[in-house]
This record gives structure tokens, C-alpha cells and sequence, in this order.
């Protein structure tokens, strides 16, 4: 699999795309690094930003979608927790039923 963008768009959890080039065999891990905008007071909760990762497969193109959820921290420090990962066929929803 190769790792092609990743982007977070929510206007509260937000880092613009960041164009990857990470090729990642079964089992294999990577780190992933984006500068985010975060601004939020003590306990403050972000809910729903998605972290979207375009990658490609076999000859296919698909969007890995995170569902987040970002609780700030004692000093306004986003912890995120992942509340469910989907994937989607780039494309799926031009086709024919």
C-alpha cells in the first residue's frame, strides 16, 4: 500500500493536505506527522474531525477516514482519540447500482 495525502479538514482540528509518498507492507507501521490548528480551553471537546488518508492499493485509489475525537488537555493540548476507521473506493459513488 502506498500512502498518497493525508489531510484533517474540520474547521476545529484542521492541517491542510500534506502530499505523502510511504509505501507500507502488511504489518508495517509509520509515523505520521501534520502541523495542526488547535485552539481550545482546558476540556474542551472537538467532536468528529476526520483524518483522511488517500492511498493506493492494487491499482486502486481509496480514502482511509478517521473519525476522531479531541478532548484538550490541562494546557489546551488536543488528545485525540480514534472513535471508528472506515475505508471508501475512491470513485464508489459514481457507479452504477
Amino acid at each position: 500500500m502506498q500512502l498518497l495525502a493525508a489531510v484533517l479538514p474540520h474547521a476545529g482540528f484542521r492541517a491542510a493536505e500534506r502530499p505523502l509518498d510511504v509505501g507500507l507492507g502488511p504489518g508495517a507501521t509509520s509515523d505520521l506527522s501534520l502541523a495542526v490548528s488547535f485552539r481550545a480551553a482546558p476540556g474542551d471537546v472537538v467532536e468528529n474531525p476526520f483524518l483522511i488518508l488517500s492511498v493506493e492499493t492494487d491499482g486502486e485509489r481509496w480514502r482511509v477516514l478517521a473519525r476522531l475525537r479531541i478532548v484538550a488537555g490541562q494546557n489546551g493540548e488536543p488528545r485525540p482519540e480514534t472513535r471508528l476507521i472506515t475505508t471508501q473506493r475512491v470513485g464508489f459513488s459514481t457507479e452504477a447500482v
